[in-house]
């Protein structure tokens, strides 16, 4: 009788443990939050507005000690084919600020699904640069 129950107690709570999931956070707000030389935090939003216009920003903070330089390079890709991507349209800015923002938009053509191909890097005194690569996608319908 005990090996039974202790079975069945066993199996309810591997399934309670295997439906149950844990989101992060950083993955739930869509931000980063780097452990850099050169920079302390980063921002990052990318959404596609009702008049089909783009809009990037990255909003960081720079180690006061080591930060000499930000720069930041976006690709705007459409999806296509439900697989594939497509450059719409690319960008690059860089700042000198050790508190900044760097913000652009995109015209999009059509609606459908976007993504913000992007890398930060930040420069510092020793010569270290920090990268952080990702992405984020939008349905714009």
């Amino acid at each position: 009788m005990k090996k039974s129950l202790a079975f069945i107690l066993t199996i309810v709570m591997a399934i309670s443990m295997i439906t149950t999931g844990v989101i992060p956070a950083s993955a739930a707000e869509n931000t980063m939050q780097p452990r850099l030389s050169n920079a302390d935090t980063a921002n990052v939003s990318f959404i596609v507005d009702d008049s089909g216009v783009g809009h990037f920003a990255v909003s960081y903070n720079g180690n006061e000690e080591t930060f000499t330089e930000a720069k930041v390079s976006v690709t705007i890709q459409k999806r296509f084919l439900l697989v594939f991507w497509d450059d719409v349209d690319r960008w690059t800015g860089i700042s000198n600020e050790v508190y900044g923002d760097l913000y652009t938009t995109f015209i999009l053509i059509s609606k459908g699904t976007y993504r913000a191909v992007f890398t930060l890097e930040f420069y510092g005194t020793s010569g270290v640069v920090d990268f952080i690569q990702d992405s984020i996608e939008f349905k714009h319908e």
